[in-house]
């Protein structure tokens, strides 16, 4: 690390006069113009351009070049096992593989192979072996040998192909636009197997999904409640032009503390400990690890001769017992009274809920004060507002020093050194020791508009400016709820006056029509908020401003949502009183700044506005943007808690507007959105109309319609457009005049936006710095880490205020709208007007890191979970609901109030 004028930039060890790859620009240019109509991929619209627009910036990314010893050839082996139950998954099915391996024919190559240990073998010699199964008895990593009755798996391997580094080196080396390589996916797939089985097959390292990898021996970083957290490394194979990469990052994840589970519980007593491994210390000769499944239940074993007999769900060492034949005498006992007779070993805390570490139909009891967590058990469990905050501290860390942990430490950890992957050598892969640098653009700011005035910069102060479009306040009320004490911070009257009077200084400031309030009202039980919110619908009050205590749990936040956005149709805004009080008895300006944005979007206001004429040609009174996203439960959740997609679309030129539709999906977890067509229909029948039918002579439809989908993994992009991109089009086909169908209208472009990447770009000597020693705000990427076939771009559009800046990926699957443009004005087209839709995020004062479409259709998903009470929380009650039906048949429909429907309640 090395610090220029006080600005501390990453440099690499051996980066003295490091720069752009020079081969790797002339390739790029090359690609592009040598393409013609007739010559182009196909898969997805191919790059008119490489952007031009803004002030060059050279950056290093967090990738390192591998190259490929182009006479090696990789040979595709699929692993199966034939169907027993239960089948084998997780750690059991590692294992089984690694016992394969161990086992003749495949002992004897074993340094000719890797392997995912699940589904795919890679080897680089073809195999001697014919379809004959292999037998594999079972024996668990601490076991010396099998068990008697350890179970005999059926596996077999069924030769697919062969991948040739020679066919890859001929792609990465061709300059035509047409070129294709069928395999491309396979062998992407392949190196990340090869590199990944470095870090599977390292019994000093754990894995977690792809490509993430963890040291055993860290202690971690306590985050309280029996969990710690762990700095690891990601790392994946991407393929860019001229040259393959891998993509290094630093990553992050929450682990069950290694040591006593008694402690752990009482630390946690509500974790979750299904799938928890830990070994038995009573027996200090058994080295076998148990997996628990459980606390005990009273339906533990009820189908045995003598099913244990547990009083209550989690009962302790007292109130379990067991049937137990000691020489010859029968009969039920405690699990504390057997640990003393059996064991001699007298319990000393009896009181705790004993573990299940066999299954439901053959209990098998264990003291948590005689079980040791294992380490390296991530914790997938929702981290507590403590934890959360931890873990951030924890992450949170200047650019400069995640580039050289990356370089120092991160390369060995992934296998990128040939001295810690003797597999390098023998498969034919060097890696370059540094990150690569590349070239960049910062593009210029966009003028953001108010009433009375413009700002051109990252982020300003909306004190002194007032709203486009401000809306006159309805009837409204303040509601204060306090805590179990009784306790709210502005339960004094005179706060709440003086909160009152900055409120209405602040929204007349800003050009809201002010009304003071009708009335005041406090609860001190969340409960009575329903009694609360019919007599406000009763008194015709539009809108309350409720102040939380500051600890309010999320089940009354969701519970206030509901009876507002679904039930009543009261626009609702909540602030928390301790962020609001943060300086003076009033509160904070700049907070009370951004409840006055709400207040403003939430009436159907226009905050501000972006001149978009420097931007694009495109005409916004034309031109609809769509937002689309999809979010899923987290881990913790009910079974029962289904994926949620959520659509905003602008509604007129102005793009202040974005009333969202919300559905559940039929399936969990199923990223295709199931209604699409419904929803889409929904946006364009407002567009027509007006809000509440404002548009007395009816707009045509849009002419363009511009999509952001988020929520999509690279493998389903094509997938969009088999499934999704139909549903649009007939959305349009009910509505639009046959004309506009003769006429090729609407003209459909969809561009992927990837938050959830790795790439990470940090400022070069040359360059400039900003906030935390990022890149700066509106620097674009679109060359050294992307394919020239392809139509994609990197955009940090945001000032990241803290950590390192995580730029956001925009990947274009479908193109109508700009594909007669000049190649040149189409692709700065696209780039400067997705970094203009970053600065009219209606409730932001500055440049947000996603464009506001995406930005708005996540929030309206996050809203949407409120609604499903317990079930994100993992206690599976039912969806509020409303008259009417919207959404899947399996499960209850979410339906926003009429008179919210077309508002922006989301905010």
């Amino acid at each position: 690390m090395s610090n220029y004028g006080g600005k501390k930039k990453y440099r690499p060890s051996n980066g003295s006069g490091a720069q752009p790859d020079g081969s790797v620009k002339q390739m790029e240019s090359k690609i592009i113009a040598n393409a013609t109509a007739s010559n182009r991929a196909v898969d997805f619209p191919h790059r008119p351009a490489y952007g031009g627009k803004g002030g060059p910036v050279s950056l290093w990314a967090n990738y390192v070049p591998i190259t490929l010893d182009k006479s090696q050839t990789l040979h595709h082996y699929i692993i199966s096992i034939d169907k027993t139950t239960p089948m084998p998954v997780g750690k059991k099915l590692v294992q089984i593989v690694k016992l394969l391996l161990r086992s003749e024919p495949l002992a004897s190559h074993r340094d000719d192979i890797v392997t995912d240990f699940k589904d795919n073998l890679l080897s680089r010699k073809k195999l001697p072996i014919d379809d004959a199964p292999h037998q594999v008895q079972y024996q668990a990593e601490n076991e010396d040998q099998p068990r008697p009755s350890a179970r005999v798996y059926t596996v077999r391997l069924a030769y697919n192909k062969q991948l040739p580094f020679s066919d890859l080196k001929d792609y990465l080396r061709s300059d035509s636009p047409s070129a294709l390589y069928h395999a491309k996916a396979e062998m992407v797939q392949a190196l990340n197997i090869f590199l990944n089985h470095y870090s599977k097959d390292n019994d000093g390292l754990v894995t977690i999904g792809a490509g993430k990898s963890f040291p055993l021996n860290e202690p971690g970083f306590d985050l309280g409640s029996g969990l710690v957290a762990i700095r690891g490394y990601y790392a994946s194979v991407r393929l860019a032009t001229a040259r393959l990469l891998v993509n290094v990052n630093v990553s992050h994840a929450a682990f069950y503390r290694e040591g006593s589970l008694a402690d752990l519980m009482k630390e946690n007593s509500g974790s979750h400990l299904k799938r928890l491994r830990v070994k038995p210390t009573h027996l200090p000769t058994d080295t076998r690890i148990k997996t628990i499944f459980g606390r005990a239940t009273a339906n533990d074993g009820k189908e045995l001769e003598h099913p244990p007999q547990v009083r209550t769900h989690g009962a302790d060492s007292h109130n379990v017992k067991f049937w137990w034949t000691n020489q010859g005498t029968d009969g039920y006992i405690s699990v504390a009274q057997f640990f003393k007779k059996k064991y001699n070993i007298q319990l000393r805390q009896p009181d705790m809920s004993v573990v299940n570490v066999g299954n439901l139909e053959n209990p098998v009891y264990l003291p948590p004060e005689l079980c040791k967590v294992m380490p390296g058990q991530i914790a997938k469990v929702q981290l507590d507002p403590q934890q959360t905050t931890r873990m951030i501290g924890f992450a949170v860390r200047k650019p400069a020093e995640n580039a050289t942990d990356i370089e120092s430490l991160g390369l060995r950890s992934v296998g990128l050194t040939s001295g810690s992957n003797r597999n390098l050598e023998r498969f034919g892969v060097e890696a370059e020791q540094k990150l690569i640098m590349v070239d960049g653009r910062v593009l210029q700011k966009p003028t953001v508009t108010y009433l009375n005035g413009s700002v051109n910069r990252d982020t300003w102060n909306l004190a002194t400016f007032q709203f486009s479009d401000g809306r006159r306040m309805p009837k409204w009320s303040y509601v204060l709820i306090t805590d179990p004490t009784g306790h709210n911070p502005y339960k004094n009257g005179g706060d709440l006056d003086d909160l009152e009077r900055l409120l209405k200084s602040q929204l007349q400031g800003n050009g809201v029509t002010y009304e003071d309030p009708t009335d005041k009202f406090t609860i001190d039980d969340p409960t009575a908020a329903e009694n609360l919110f019919r007599r406000l619908k009763g008194s015709r009050i539009g809108l309350v401003f409720i102040i939380l205590p500051g600890n309010v749990n999320a089940n009354t936040y969701n519970h206030i949502k509901g009876l507002g956005d679904i039930r009543y149709g009261i626009t609702t805004i909540c602030v928390d009183g301790r962020n609001l009080k943060r300086s003076g008895s009033g509160g904070s300006i700049p907070y009370v700044s951004n409840i006055t944005m709400k207040f403003n979007l939430k009436l159907g206001g226009v905050n501000q506005r972006v001149d978009f004429s420097m931007l694009t040609k495109l005409n916004f009174d034309k031109t609809m943007i769509v937002g689309i996203d999809v979010t899923h439960p987290s881990p913790s959740s009910s079974p029962n808690a289904p994926s949620i997609a959520g659509m905003v679309a602008s509604i007129d030129g102005a793009l202040g507007q974005w009333p969202a539709v919300v559905r559940l999906q039929a399936k969990a977890r199923d990223e295709m959105v199931t209604e699409l067509k419904d929803m889409l229909s929904s946006r364009l029948k407002l567009w027509v109309n007006g809000i509440r039918g404002a548009n007395r002579n009816r707009r045509p439809y849009p002419n363009n319609i511009l999509v952001y989908r988020d929520g999509v993994s690279e493998g389903q992009y094509q997938t969009v457009l088999e499934k999704e991109l139909p549903l649009l089009r007939a959305a349009c086909r009910d509505l639009y005049p046959p004309s506009d169908w003769k006429n090729g209208l609407p003209k459909f472009t969809i561009v992927i936006v990837g938050k959830r990447h790795h790439t990470r770009f940090y400022p070069t000597d040359r360059s400039r710095t900003y906030s935390e020693y990022n890149p700066p705000p509106g620097t674009v990427v679109d060359r050294g880490v992307t394919e020239a076939r392809n139509w994609d771009f990197y955009l940090q559009s945001h000032l990241a205020r803290k950590g390192t800046a995580r730029p956001v990926h925009y990947f274009v699957i479908r193109d109508e709208i700009f594909q007669n443009k000049p190649p040149q004005e189409a692709a700065d087209e696209l780039e400067a007007l997705t970094n203009g839709l970053c600065y009219i995020n209606g409730r932001a004062s500055l440049a947000v890191r996603v464009c506001t479409p995406v930005y708005y259709a996540d929030l309206a998903c996050e809203r949407a979970r409120c609604y499903l009470g317990n079930q994100s929380d993992g206690e599976g009650t039912q969806a509020t609901s409303g008259g009417g039906t919207q959404g899947s048949s399996n499960h209850q429909s979410i339906t926003i109030h009429p008179d919210l429907v077309d508002s922006m309640f989301y905010i």
